[in-house]
């Protein structure tokens, strides 16, 4: 999305893009803090990498959104 007045104030268009990427930063933090904790104790829990792969593959997605 482009800002058609680009005078720094976040018109309609600019916030519907600073909110759609945030959405995607709380994604993206959600994720990292799941797979960090899933690290930390990956090896006392059976299907661990499978919960970790599942979850890389869900920030996959949400940066390839962002690219968009």
């Amino acid at each position: 999305m482009f800002d058609e007045e680009p005078d720094g104030d976040p018109h309609g268009e600019c916030r519907a893009e600073i909110d759609r990427l945030a959405g995607h930063v709380s994604t993206l933090r959600s994720a990292l803090y799941l797979v960090t904790t899933l690290r930390q104790v990956g090896g006392m829990l059976p299907g661990v990498k499978e919960l970790i792969d599942s979850i890389l593959d869900t920030v996959d997605e949400a940066l390839k959104e962002t690219k968009q």
